[in-house]
């Protein structure tokens, strides 16, 4: 339970906070249910001898009515609170979890597929709102009635009392078992509903792929196959609780048959009176039936709880951090220094050492595989390096705050995501503060003002999830317009050009041409003559630097680079003939 609590904590934060107040309201909740019947016990010995006064019946009565009363009130104030408290931590986990993620490293992500994330921030959330908002408040509600109940059976008979507690202590192990399965079944259940909720997304991502190469069947596979394993090992889990479950409640029903006859067997020796056994035995069946709802509760809290102990764990992935103001102290130049880094085990970039000068032009080109992404993705800190070290302005990187870093840092990458916003939130992205003029004139450095002002709404149109209305050329433009809006001191760009038609790359040339203009510029390329003005050229190859120098002293030089110029220029005169 304490376990329980620490993670709750931990997950919601202070939106926890809100349930003391209910917490308090359920106890008294559960009070008021239990009371009245404590009058009754009171009157009912009187109206069966015959010697209950009238104005003791009026009081009790009028006491029972008070007490269902205030029972309307407090059940209203420990509803409405719990509610409060479980979407406030609900909200808190979903932000708090949304700004963790930012803040870790692509390897994370690299590791975790969206699905499972997105059970993460939803489903698993949900379950953490359920509980706090629900099953808290009830559980201590259905905890709280048996126990001022008991505390009336043992007023009235000690002997009777006993022998229903010892009955409670038989189920109890039941009840442990049962929690105890049910903690070790929903950790199985939530990473089954990762898998299947990986498969869906899977599946309607790549829905077209499936459908242009006649294979949805077999995309179709994977999901229905993940489905079936959710809904098996789903049933199981419920058939095995309830098993569990019925056991536990046929115990409790054991009991109160076994007090029944007890009891029976009392009042003909005379140990108790005739008018006191139907008091008793009328505690003893309302004594039972919040301890049936505890059990689920407590059931139902234990699973939602697997969904707290999933947030919990990535909320334990260590963040990235540097030092908070730390900012480069001697301008933009970028220096790799002895740099080594891998995924999964497998070194892609092997002692990498070269600088990038402030306001100037490097280029990164080799064979696809190579390691060139792998740099700029380093110089953004979207990895740590494992070996060596990255310095900006003869400062480690990783000695910066991620937001100072990321401050500095523009970046175009060949993939652009756009948001299912209008073209003017998407571009503003670059800089929030940006108006209507900054975003314009933007736009119009990078070649993109003219077809957006085509568009029936202009900057006001939306452009769909992942910019689906727009075709490669002009997101790739909108992106420039992103990060010459920016402005900031350090650019990226990873193969910004590569799936370009000449139309557009001669556009998007001249935007990257302003773009670039007095910032330290590192730029991925492919088509080797879109880097030709390089100030300076490395040539990567199986993780390592195998050459540097300008267009012009690699062509004389010989090696790699030549090599793949002289296959770019042949492969450009080649044309497809009609046959004869």
């Amino acid at each position: 339970m304490l376990e329980m609590f620490t993670t709750i904590r931990k997950v919601a934060g202070n939106g926890v906070n809100y349930l003391r107040t209910p917490m308090v309201y359920a106890v008294l909740e559960g009070f008021c249910i239990a009371a009245p019947y404590g009058v009754i016990a009171f009157m009912l010995p009187g109206v069966f001898e015959d010697r209950l006064q009238q104005d003791v019946f009026w009081t009790g009565f009028l006491l029972i009515v008070l007490l269902y009363g205030l029972r309307i009130v407090f059940s209203l104030k420990s509803y409405g609170g719990g509610l409060r408290a479980g979407y406030e931590a609900g909200t808190a986990v979903r932000l708090h979890l949304g700004e963790h993620l930012r803040k870790l490293p692509m390897g994370f992500f690299n590791v975790h597929d969206t699905g499972e994330l997105t059970n993460r921030l939803f489903h698993n959330v949900a379950m953490v709102e359920m509980m706090i908002s629900h099953f808290f408040t009830q559980s201590v509600a259905n905890l709280t009635v048996p126990v001022v109940l008991f505390l009336f059976m043992l007023l009235l008979n000690p002997l009777m009392a006993s022998v229903l507690f010892a009955m409670l202590l038989v189920a109890i192990p039941l009840l442990a078992g049962l929690i105890r399965m049910v903690d070790r079944e929903s950790v199985k259940r939530v990473e089954m509903i990762d898998d299947a909720n990986s498969r869906i997304l899977e599946y309607v991502h790549g829905i077209g792929v499936f459908k242009a190469f006649n294979v949805t069947g077999f995309g179709f596979a994977r999901l229905e196959k993940a489905l079936d394993r959710l809904r098996t090992f789903s049933i199981g889990f419920e058939v095995k609780a309830f098993a569990v479950s019925l056991s536990y409640s046929a115990v409790l029903e054991g009991g109160f048959v076994l007090l029944l006859v007890l009891g029976a067997f009392l009042a003909q020796k005379g140990v108790i009176g005739l008018s006191v056994l139907p008091v008793f035995l009328i505690l003893a069946f309302r004594f039972y039936r919040p301890l049936h709802r505890f059990a689920e509760n407590a059931a139902l809290t234990r699973s939602t709880f697997a969904g707290a102990k999933a947030v919990e764990e990535v909320l334990e992935q260590p963040e990235q951090t540097g030092k908070e103001g730390r900012e480069p102290g001697g301008g933009f130049d970028i220096a790799f220094r002895d740099v080594s880094f891998g995924y999964r085990g497998k070194t892609v970039v092997h002692d990498v050492s070269f600088t990038a000068r402030e306001h100037s032009m490097t280029a990164l080109v080799g064979p696809s595989g190579s390691g060139k992404s792998t740099v700029t993705n380093l110089i953004a800190r979207f990895w740590d390096v494992e070996r060596g070290c990255i310095e900006i302005g003869g400062v480690d990187i990783r000695t910066f705050a991620p937001e100072v870093l990321l401050g500095s840092i523009s970046m175009v990458f060949q993939e652009v995501y756009l948001f299912n916003d209008t073209l003017f939130n998407n571009i503003r992205i670059g800089r929030e503060s940006a108006t209507r003029q900054d975003v314009e004139k933007a736009a119009r450095a990078a070649h993109c003002h003219d077809f957006i002002m085509a568009l029936p709404e202009g900057y006001d149109t939306l452009v769909g999830e992942s910019g689906a209305t727009l075709s490669g050329g002009e997101k790739q433009r909108v992106a420039i317009a992103r990060a010459i809006l920016k402005d900031a001191p350090v650019v990226l760009l990873d193969e910004a050009t590569a799936a370009l038609d000449p139309g557009n790359d001669e556009l998007i040339q001249g935007a990257i041409d302003t773009l670039v203009r007095s910032k330290t510029v590192v730029v991925v390329a492919h088509r080797l003559h879109t880097v030709a003005r390089a100030d300076n050229i490395i040539v990567m190859d199986e993780g390592r630097i195998v050459q540097s120098g300008t267009h012009a002293e690699l062509i004389a030089r010989k090696g790699l680079y030549a090599d793949m110029w002289r296959e770019q220029r042949l492969a450009a005169g080649w044309s497809l003939r009609e046959r004869q």
